[in-house]
């Protein structure tokens, strides 16, 4: 039993290192030199304490063992908040965010921010800039007569955001990673199939470190005064979004053929 406490506390590392940490940490966020140490300790108080239960369950002192691993788990818990809670939590991506919404942009482009479905609260704290929804949730209840319908509001939402990146005046989209895939996949193939495309648009911002499923943007109608970063996603979203507009390219020309036929 002694023997095998610190083998699954190795491999239990190797597991978080391979499997987890090359995974889903991204340069900026933490290093595996912040991570290891203080994991390498809750895991040993973690064995421990097993090692402890299992001993005094072994004496026939089951209250003493329970006693053993719940103090332990406890203990645990008390070690893991302060010191691993805020790198597997990090909130990196955000304050990268916040800090390109309040330094990068001016008075006037900050004006014109709208936000995209629900608001985090995590990019106004570390922001401190604050902006409206591209509609507000109390005229979207108005439009509906009191009743919410999800998918109402989803396609409404979606044409005020072609609406205005079509506009003239400056429009910029504040906007999960999420829900700027589901708008990329989804409106090229719903404007298709009523004849036209996808209106020029451009990024601006997005956060530059953390997972990509944290890394929130901001994109307009008009090119940013700056090169446009790369927006970052997982290869096969890629696909899914270049998918979407073959499928909406072949709508077109479709409908473009239709029309040929029959002038």
């Amino acid at each position: 039993m002694l023997a095998a406490a610190p083998l699954a506390v190795g491999a239990t590392l190797y597991f978080v290192h391979d499997k987890w940490f090359l995974k889903n940490v991204t340069p900026g966020m933490f290093t595996w030199d912040d991570l290891w140490p203080p994991l390498s300790v809750a895991l040993a108080i973690l064995a421990t304490a097993v090692m402890l239960m299992v001993h005094l369950r072994y004496r026939r002192r089951e209250n003493a063992s329970f006693a053993a691993l719940a103090g332990g788990a406890m203990l645990t818990w008390v070690w893991v908040w302060p010191t691993l809670m805020p790198l597997v939590n990090s909130q990196a991506a955000f304050r990268d965010f916040g800090m390109q919404l309040r330094t990068r942009l001016n008075d006037a482009q900050r004006a014109r921010l709208r936000q995209i479905a629900q608001q985090d609260p995590r990019v106004i704290w570390y922001s401190d800039v604050r902006f409206p929804r591209i509609i507000d949730q109390l005229e979207l209840l108005r439009m509906q007569g009191g009743k919410r319908n999800l998918e109402w509001e989803t396609r409404k939402v979606g044409e005020r955001m072609i609406e205005m990146l079509e506009g003239d005046e400056l429009a910029l989209l504040v906007i999960s990673p999420q829900d700027y895939l589901k708008f990329e996949i989804l409106a090229p193939v719903e404007l298709a199939k009523r004849g036209r495309r996808m209106p020029p648009h451009y990024v601006w911002l997005q956060a530059s470190v953390g997972r990509w499923d944290r890394r929130y943007l901001v994109f307009g109608n008009r090119p940013p005064p700056w090169p446009s970063p790369d927006v970052l996603l997982p290869e096969k979203l890629r696909d899914r979004i270049a998918q979407a507009r073959a499928e909406a390219e072949r709508l077109l020309n479709a409908g473009a053929s239709e029309s040929d036929a029959d002038s």
